[in-house]
C-alpha cells in the first residue's frame, strides 16, 4: 500500500479489506454539475433529459488528502475537494446511429495530493 510505503499514517491498513473498510468511512463528496449548460431543465426533479444524437459528458478532477498527526503518525481524518469540473454536450459522429444518446462520466483523482500534517507547537516560558 503506497501511502504506508511513502511514510503515510502508522494506522494505515495493511490489507485490502482494511483499506476498503477505511474508505467506506470517507464522508461523501457531492459533485454538482450545471445540467442547464447541457440542456437540462433548472429546478425540476427530472434533471437531464438525454436527446438522441448527442453525447453528454460530465468530468470531475478530485483531490483526497489524508490528515496525519505529526506526533503519532496516525491518520485522523480526510480532506476531499473538487479541484475542477466541467460538463458539455456534443453531437455524435455522423457514422453513429441517430437514435443513440451517450452519457460519459469521468472522475479523475489528483496524483499529486499529499498528506496534511497536524503539527503542535509549544512555547515554553521560564
Amino acid at each position: 500500500f503506497k501511502a504506508q510505503a511513502e511514510g503515510g499514517g502508522t494506522n494505515w491498513p495493511s490489507d485490502e479489506a482494511g483499506v476498503r473498510k477505511l474508505v467506506e468511512l470517507f464522508p461523501p463528496l457531492a459533485i454538482d454539475f450545471d445540467l442547464e449548460a447541457m440542456g437540462g431543465q433548472p429546478d425540476t426533479m427530472y434533471g437531464l433529459k438525454l436527446h438522441p444524437g448527442y453525447e453528454y459528458s460530465v468530468e470531475a478532477f478530485v483531490s483526497i488528502q489524508p490528515l496525519l498527526d505529526e506526533s503519532s503518525g496516525a491518520v485522523y481524518g480526510w480532506r476531499s475537494s473538487v479541484v475542477r469540473k466541467r460538463q458539455y454536450r456534443t453531437p455524435l459522429g455522423t457514422d453513429e446511429k441517430s437514435n443513440l444518446a451517450r452519457l460519459r462520466i469521468t472522475v479523475s483523482f489528483d496524483p499529486t495530493a499529499s498528506a496534511e500534517i497536524l503539527s503542535t507547537q509549544y512555547t515554553l516560558y521560564q
